[in-house]
């Protein structure tokens, strides 16, 4: 571009002496021609050439030469032009037609003259001056600083680059400066004008502001990037490596670009494996699912890595490499062992179980009719049920049939405790995982253990019944000695008013039949409860009142307590709810409680009434059984242990009472405690909850 403003410059001065040069020389021709005819016409008028006709031919003959000299040259002279304003027209055709901004300007940048697309390109309505008044107010500077320049001894070219503001802003309204590159040349020896052409390179600018941003966001892609990223050459020398690559090995860029093998990364003592891995890979004979590797840190430490190798193929097609990727897989690789290892340990635990564990994919709707499949088993289920899913399904069948968690598989005979559930497989779908325990070895203990019970609790009756055999000898006794003075009586009045041979009075003899009968009913009543009492074994749940399981445990313990002279006394609330319950094992409840209270109050305490309280209350949905004496209290070492099995503070006692009397309590889903009785000395509590309607109209 200063070429060509050069080259302008110099085609300008020549045109001007050119110029110069055939005007001079015109004006100088025809003057010397008109001064040889103003001589030619003297000379005829003055009769010189009539004088000596010698001198008229040579006159005539210069003349004529000259002319023709004249009229050569002004043809040489004029075809000269002619091509000179030919070159003239094609330059200022150029200078018109050219699509870049052209112009003329001052020493101080003020604007000389312009060429159309400079007109264009900056609205010369806009009144500008100068060119640096076009330019954008932060790039003034930059264009004022060049012009000073270019003006300065010396230097006759420069170029900058700046924003100006195009006509067509003017009418968006919107400011949209474009980026124009000048080239600007002064010619010394003309003038004191400044040349200058500028082009627009905005969509440049904004084409290497693209590549730039784009650029460093690849650069950003690239440093943000957990894999390491490595280039080699055909000839296995590195040619590029990523930020996340050097921090991997611990070296700095620098160091790796243009490295040969053995690289530094290398482990000590592995060159011969690394090398035939280098290789395979120049060889591009890698598996295309990667490999795994082994790579040193500066600091020494090994680490392992996955490795994957593609070509590298620039835009002619052409093979000129190879990439690599490398992902730090020690942490990956570790935690994969120790969850193989959590796996193996959990498939050994799972083989190990006792249960049988079996999952299986539900049926498809469509194929109701086919084996569900099993998806997993262990050892157990596969010893029980073998490698199909029927003992699966045949033991939720008998679940179902059941009603509960317990189930009996006639197949092989056992107990089996069934824990099913929905779980999410590892295909993401939903499957059934069931967990069937054998508890046959437990139902046959339960039962075992269960009739122990009946027999110790018969057991405990029969003792209690021992100790109760003075006591019911003298209970009886009244009644058999009434109904023998009552017979005797009877007898002695018959006989009597036979010898006055009177008739017997059937009246008084029915009155004294009905005493004699009332006291065998009463004698028969108590042999009848002692051997209910004692008889009983199997448990027998049925709708029963307060006042029939209270009145029956009284009567009994009453016989203990009449010995003892201890008073029982009753506090029972009205309208109390009936209960579904086995009267007979709550009467044995009630009577050892009872029992232990009389025997309580063997020796009160000097002042304390000689007194055993039963009390009967509703709590909520409960009702409160209390037996609550008035004897000298449990000590606290000694509470704490009231209800183990075999342990007791009586001399005679086996220590199983109250350990049965909590068994039965619970089983009815109460609770037995002991505490201390406001009154002073000791209260046992327990409480059996109400049983709903429902209940109650079934067991009826």
């Amino acid at each position: 571009m200063n070429n060509w403003l050069a080259r302008t410059a110099e085609d300008t001065s020549a045109l001007r002496a050119m110029r110069w040069f055939t005007i001079t020389h015109g004006v100088a021709m025809g003057g010397f021609v008109v001064m040889m005819a103003l001589f030619l016409w003297f000379a005829h008028w003055s009769g010189l050439d009539e004088a000596d006709p010698l001198l008229e031919r040579p006159l005539q003959l210069a003349v004529v030469g000259l002319s023709l000299s004249v009229l050569l040259i002004l043809l040489l002279l004029g075809r000269h032009a002619r091509r000179r304003l030919a070159a003239e027209l094609e330059r200022d055709r150029l200078f018109t037609l050219s699509p870049d901004p052209l112009c003329v300007l001052g020493l101080d940048g003020a604007l000389v003259r312009g060429n159309p697309a400079f007109e264009r390109f900056f609205s010369p309505e806009r009144g500008e001056a100068s060119i640096i008044d076009r330019a954008h107010p932060d790039d003034r500077h930059v264009v004022s600083n060049a012009i000073e320049s270019v003006a300065r001894p010396g230097q006759v070219a420069t170029s900058f680059e700046a924003r100006f503001l195009p006509a067509t802003a003017d009418q968006t309204g919107a400011p949209s400066w474009r980026w124009l590159q000048w080239a600007v040349r002064r010619d010394p020896n003309s003038p004191p004008l400044l040349y200058a052409i500028a082009r627009d390179t905005t969509e440049r600018r904004e084409a290497e502001a693209a590549l730039a941003a784009e650029t460093l966001f690849r650069q950003a892609m690239e440093d943000s990037l957990l894999t390491g990223m490595r280039a080699f050459d055909r000839d296995g020398r590195i040619t590029y490596v990523n930020r996340a690559f050097c921090e991997m090995v611990g070296l700095p860029q620098q160091e790796l670009i243009g490295a040969r093998a053995p690289f530094p990364y290398w482990p000590d003592g592995d060159e011969v494996l690394q090398m035939a891995q280098l290789e395979r890979l120049l060889a591009g004979a890698t598996p295309r699912t990667g490999f795994e590797v082994k790579l040193r840190r500066s600091n020494g430490s090994v680490f392992d890595a996955k490795m994957y190798v593609s070509p590298l193929i620039d835009r002619d097609g052409r093979h000129t490499g190879w990439m690599t990727s490398i992902s730090d897989i020690t942490e990956p690789l570790r935690i994969r062992e120790a969850l193989a290892a959590a796996h193996e340990r959990f498939t050994t635990v799972l083989e190990e179980l006792d249960a049988a564990v079996s999952v299986v994919a539900p049926n498809d709707p469509a194929h109701e009719t086919q084996a569900p499949e099993l998806l997993f088993a262990n050892r157990m289920y596969r010893q029980l049920f073998g490698v199909t899913g029927d003992g699966h399904c045949s033991l939720l069948k008998a679940r179902a049939e059941a009603g509960g968690n317990e189930t009996f598989h006639n197949g092989l005979g056992r107990w089996f405790e069934l824990r099913a559930r929905e779980i999410r497989w590892v295909d993401g779908s939903v499957v059934q995982m069931l967990v069937a325990t054998d508890i046959s070895a437990r139902r046959e203990a339960d039962e075992q253990l269960r009739w122990q019970e009946q027999k110790l609790q018969q057991s405990s009756r029969l003792v209690t019944m021992g100790e109760m055999a003075s006591s019911l000898a003298h209970e009886l006794n009244q009644p058999l000695t009434a109904i023998s003075n009552y017979c005797m009586g009877l007898a002695a009045r018959i006989r009597a008013m036979a010898a006055q041979g009177r008739n017997t009075d059937p009246a008084v003899l029915l009155e004294a039949l009905q005493k004699t009968s009332a006291q065998a009913e009463r004698a028969g009543e108590v042999i009848r409860r002692i051997r209910n009492f004692v008889k009983r074994s199997e448990a027998e749940r049925r709708v029963c009142r307060v006042s029939e399981i209270t009145g029956e445990a009284l009567e009994l313990a009453s016989i203990d307590s009449t010995r003892h002279r201890v008073r029982l006394q009753t506090d029972i609330a009205r309208d109390l709810p009936d209960l579904l319950a086995d009267p007979i094992l709550l009467q044995q409840v009630l009577l050892n409680l009872l029992k232990n209270g009389v025997e309580a109050m063997r020796d009160p305490p000097p002042g304390s009434p000689r007194v055993v309280t039963l009390r009967v209350r509703r709590a909520g949905d409960s009702l409160e059984f209390s037996v609550s004496d008035r004897g000298a209290g449990i000590r606290e070492e000694v509470q704490a242990r009231l209800f183990e099995p075999f342990f007791t503070t009586k001399a005679e006692g086996m220590g199983i009472g109250l350990n049965i009397c909590r068994s039965i309590v619970e089983s009815h889903q109460g609770r037995l405690w002991a505490e201390r009785a406001e009154e002073g000395g000791t209260c046992f509590r327990f409480t059996l909850p109400i049983a709903g309607e429902a209940d109650l109209a079934q067991a009826a």
